[in-house]
């Protein structure tokens, strides 16, 4: 038995995908489903037969859901596949089970639905179990539960019906209520060790960053060379070249980083998406007047025998230097965060 989550090198779509590849059969239990499972279909070559349990009524897409359904028996028909689709209004949890004929082969039992944010996005946490057992005792259960058959007559019959009401009915775009310009997205001091903190510079000697510039919501941040060590969930505070203040306490939300050159004087063209958690902290960062500076000399009086950066140093050497970011311990980046609200 393995534990899941969606982290960048053990995602739960890679895990489905070693599975498939011992497997001809598969059964898929996900109660959300969109067009983009063809796309998480096509690494499992070997996989010939499926079983989707699925809902259909439950929720209010159920147009988006019969156009998606459809779309996905097209790609078993071209893929040769055979495909049955049950329909349980009542379903809510998710389970893939895989079988090479009938022998049982292992299956994951997670939060995870069938799309690709469930499999590979969103934080979902699952189990991988390779036990032939309690793979029965699995099957039973969901075999067990009162479903009807959707044919694919049936199911071509309401995708005529859907595209009409779709049609007439477009998805009316509603203003979102921003929550995050209101609260404090302040990190817990229990977080664990997986998470890595950086200082990241913002403008250049030549174009300091200076009031009233800010950083957008969400916006791509740029380095010299590919932050491979970076992940999503990695801590950026902004530090201001020229006023030489913090700017923000920004959050990396991309899985990697992605070569864009705006132009010929771009010195960083390696970009990263990343969000803001400090929005009113960072609308008007130049009122605070949080200078790096002094809050390392404050930091270092306050926390003798620690250091700012996880190297053991203490300056910003590096960044004076022109360094794209800097490694910064846990401590000294929690300090400063407590410094915005």
């Amino acid at each position: 038995m393995k534990i899941l989550t969606n982290a960048k090198k053990n995602n739960h779509h890679q895990t489905l995908c070693k599975l498939a590849a011992k497997a001809d059969t598969l059964i898929i239990v996900s109660p959300f489903v969109t067009d983009d499972i063809p796309k998480l279909m096509e690494s499992m070559t070997t996989i010939k037969n499926i079983t989707l349990y699925t809902t259909l009524q439950k929720y209010d897409d159920t147009a988006q859901k019969v156009v998606a359904l459809y779309e996905f028996y097209k790609y078993c028909k071209d893929k040769s596949i055979d495909l049955l689709i049950k329909i349980d209004d009542n379903l809510h949890g998710k389970v893939y089970l895989f079988y090479d004929g009938i022998k049982p082969k292992g299956f994951v039992l997670t939060s995870g639905n069938f799309t690709e944010n469930g499999l590979v996005n969103n934080h979902e946490y699952g189990l991988c179990i390779e036990d032939a057992d309690k793979q029965k005792e699995m099957a039973d259960i969901i075999m067990s539960i009162n479903t009807y058959d959707l044919s694919y007559t049936q199911l071509c019959e309401i995708y005529d019906e859907a595209i009409k009401f779709i049609k007439k009915h477009p998805a009316v775009q509603q203003e979102k209520f921003k929550v995050q310009k209101l609260i404090y997205k302040k990190p817990s001091a229990t977080q664990n060790g997986f998470v890595k903190y950086y200082l990241k510079p913002v403008g250049t000697s030549q174009e300091p960053f200076v009031k009233p510039m800010v950083i957008k919501e969400v916006d791509m941040l740029g380095f010299g060379k590919n932050p491979k060590t970076m992940q999503k969930g990695d801590v950026l505070l902004l530090h201001s070249v020229g006023p030489s203040s913090i700017v923000g306490y920004y959050v990396v939300i991309s899985d990697e980083a992605v070569y864009t050159k705006n132009d010929d004087e771009d010195r960083w063209p390696w970009k990263v998406k990343a969000e803001c958690h400090s929005s009113k902290f960072s609308a008007e960062w130049w009122n605070y007047e949080l200078r790096t500076q002094e809050l390392i000399d404050e930091f270092l009086e306050k926390n003798p025998g620690q250091h700012i950066t996880v190297a053991g140093g203490d300056t910003l050497g590096a960044l004076q230097w022109g360094r794209d970011k800097l490694q910064i311990t846990k401590e000294f980046a929690q300090f400063i965060i407590g410094k915005m609200y």
